[in-house]
C-alpha cells in the first residue's frame, strides 16, 4: 500500500488504512485513559494533540478516499467500528456481532462477539447504568433490551443515517430554515428498509 499513492487506492485498501486508524486512535485513548490518574493534565498534552490531530485529518482523508469508495460505506471508512477487511465493500451494511447473556452473582453479564475472530469481544455498553437482568418483566431486562438494540443498530446504521437524512437537514451556515422533525415512525421505516436491504444482499 505505500508504494501508491492514495489516488489509486482500491476501496479494500481504504478499509484496510481506515480500520489502521480507528485502532491507533483507539490505543492512544486507551492509554491516555491508564496513565491518566498519574499524570498530570499538561503530561498528557502531547498524545491529546495526536488525538485530535487525527480527528481533524480524517474529513481531509475520507474527502480524498470517496473518489474510490462507494457511497454505502464512505462514512464507515475512518469513524465507528472497523470493517471486516474480507467484507465485499459494496454492500453498506455488515451484521456480524453475537451477544452472550450469562447469568452471574452480580446479575447479568453481557458480552458484544464483534466478529468470529478469536478476543474479538468487548463488554455490551450500559445504556441507563442499572445493570443487566433478564428472564422476567423489569427494568434491568428493559435495559438490556435496550443495550443490544443500540448496539446492533446504531454503530451499523448512524452513518448511512447520517448521509441520507440528517446531512439533508438545514444548515445553519447556509439554509433560512432552523428547525427539521423527524417522526418516530419515519426512524423505524427507515431503518426497517436498511434491515431488509442488509438481509437481501
Amino acid at each position: 500500500m505505500a508504494s501508491r499513492t492514495k489516488e489509486t487506492w482500491t476501496p479494500a485498501e481504504w478499509i484496510a488504512f481506515g480500520n489502521r486508524v480507528k485502532r491507533v486512535r483507539s490505543e492512544l485513548q486507551a492509554m491516555i485513559g491508564d496513565v491518566q490518574h498519574v499524570c498530570r493534565v499538561r503530561e498528557l498534552d502531547g498524545l491529546l494533540k495526536v488525538v485530535r490531530q487525527i480527528d481533524r485529518w480524517k474529513p481531509l482523508m475520507e474527502n480524498l478516499a470517496a473518489r474510490q469508495v462507494p457511497d454505502a460505506i464512505i462514512t464507515r471508512i475512518f469513524y465507528g467500528d472497523c470493517l471486516p477487511e474480507d467484507a465485499d465493500p459494496v454492500d453498506g451494511i455488515v451484521l456480524r456481532r453475537k451477544y452472550v447473556c450469562e447469568h452471574t452473582d452480580e446479575g447479568v453479564e453481557a458480552l458484544v462477539y464483534m466478529s468470529e475472530g478469536e478476543g474479538d469481544v468487548q463488554s455490551l455498553k450500559d445504556q441507563h447504568g442499572i445493570g443487566f437482568h433478564m428472564g422476567y418483566n423489569g427494568a434491568g431486562p428493559n435495559n438490556l433490551a435496550a443495550s443490544i438494540l443500540a448496539d446492533a443498530l446504531a454503530d451499523e446504521l448512524a452513518p448511512a443515517f447520517a448521509g441520507e437524512v440528517i446531512n439533508d437537514m438545514p444548515n445553519a451556515y447556509q439554509d433560512t430554515e432552523t428547525v427539521a422533525v423527524l417522526t418516530q415512525q419515519e426512524v423505524v421505516a427507515w431503518v426497517m428498509d436498511k434491515l431488509r436491504e442488509s438481509v437481501s444482499a
